[in-house]
């Protein structure tokens, strides 16, 4: 049975680590790699048809502990303990719960001491005893005044940012002296053409215990040398040497010789891929990667939040008024939450969609902590070309990834 410290407001954890309010999904999923050992049964749960409408959730069912994730950002705004009787709980190194010692309303004032009273939650039929960061659930007969209150147990218990746990938010990110995440990352195109992409960084500059967050702006252009790269975004989390290269059937343009090996730097952390000719050292490829559950790169990398402007077709005008109205394109900045049926269509792609065909395992690893999402044995994707942009897009109709090539005319 897990012991774990409660800090309210911040985090559930152990000397040796903790699940943070704020942390990226892939970091929780580095811990419970590491405590493979002690920590067992652990579920993902998430909105497979529409993943962006409902919480992505870590289930230590073993433990009864639902580690809740905002959909968007994929980072820790909730800890709900389901099941008190599978873990034992402390505060300021005080037991309040444990298979002998039950958390009774009464133990909870006397280790937490004074608070409002408690709210009825209609939904649930339950009383919500809060303090600040914390919210003690109860059974409906925990109502003030009733006879032998004090002795009902507490049901669950959530760990929350905010003032109310019903509006529980994320908050910034947690100390990590040395790491770099990405606030946003904005895709630098002249005349339909992409010239590279601008990267506004999250740079923890602190020391051991303390915070000092800098936001640093960058850019990588095309044509960049690899140690531009490096001086620029730094030292990448790996570097991937591609073995074969299985669009090449689709080259037209292709040449007996040599065989030269292009290679990735992967910046797990920033959910980006930089590719390097292998011949020249240069800059010829970006790949941002939106990281949803259920795609067979899920965890590997933590949500790139691109903004792409594309300029869209006009839509054909539904009344004849419309249809004298001067036609003029949209731009549109399309992310990582934006739906492929929403663009798709006004876009000028070139023939139907590559299908892409991808072998999924249950288990994994690398990357940003693994891969650990339940996934189909064989998972098929759709590759859409427009100008020098290649859309991958789910079954979902959600986008899993966007390449960014250089154009033949900038290459040559």
């Amino acid at each position: 049975m897990l012991e774990l410290e409660v800090s309210p407001g911040q985090c559930l954890g152990t000397s040796r680590w903790e699940f943070i309010l704020g942390m990226h999904f892939s970091q929780a999923v580095a811990i419970l790699q590491q405590q493979a050992s002690s920590i067992r049964g652990i579920q993902v749960i998430y909105n497979q048809a529409s993943p962006l409408v409902s919480d992505l959730v870590l289930y230590l069912s073993q433990d009864g502990i639902k580690l809740v994730f905002d959909p968007m950002s994929q980072r820790l705004k909730l800890i709900h303990i389901v099941n008190m009787k599978l873990v034992r709980l402390t505060y300021c190194n005080r037991i309040f719960n444990a298979p002998d010692t039950l958390p009774t309303r009464l133990r909870i004032d006397e280790a937490f001491g004074a608070t409002h009273p408690e709210d009825f939650c209609e939904q649930e039929q339950q009383y919500i005893l809060t303090f600040p960061g914390l919210a003690f659930h109860f059974p409906s007969e925990a109502r003030a005044g009733l006879t032998g209150g004090q002795q009902l147990l507490v049901a669950s218990l959530q760990i929350y940012y905010g003032k109310r746990v019903e509006s529980a938010r994320v908050p910034s990110l947690p100390p990590s002296p040395g790491q770099l995440s990405l606030d946003t990352l904005t895709v630098i195109r002249d005349h339909s053409t992409t010239r590279g992409v601008k990267l506004t960084i999250i740079l923890d500059a602190g020391g051991r215990g303390t915070s000092e967050t800098q936001l640093l702006t960058r850019s990588v252009m095309f044509g960049d040398s690899c140690q531009t790269v490096l001086s620029t975004i730094g030292a990448p989390n790996r570097v991937f040497y591609k073995s074969e290269d299985k669009m090449k059937i689709h080259n037209t343009k292709r040449q007996k010789g040599i065989r030269h090996s292009d290679y990735f730097f992967n910046y797990f952390t920033l959910g980006l891929d930089v590719l390097f000719d292998a011949k020249c050292h240069r800059v010829k490829k970006f790949v941002l990667h939106t990281n949803f559950p259920g795609h067979h790169n899920f965890n590997m990398y933590q949500r790139c939040n691109f903004e792409l402007p594309l300029t869209l077709k006009c839509l054909p005008p539904s009344t004849k008024e419309a249809a004298q109205l001067i036609d003029l394109p949209e731009v549109v900045t399309v992310g990582p939450e934006s739906k492929w049926s929403n663009i798709g269509r006004r876009l000028c792609t070139r023939g139907p969609p590559v299908v892409l065909r991808k072998t999924c395992s249950s288990g994994g690893g690398g990357g940003a902590g693994g891969n650990i999402a339940p996934t189909s044995s064989v998972q098929l994707t759709y590759c859409y070309n427009h100008q020098d942009i290649i859309v991958e897009v789910m079954a979902n109709d959600h986008i899993a990834a966007v390449t960014l090539f250089m154009s033949p005319a900038e290459a040559s």
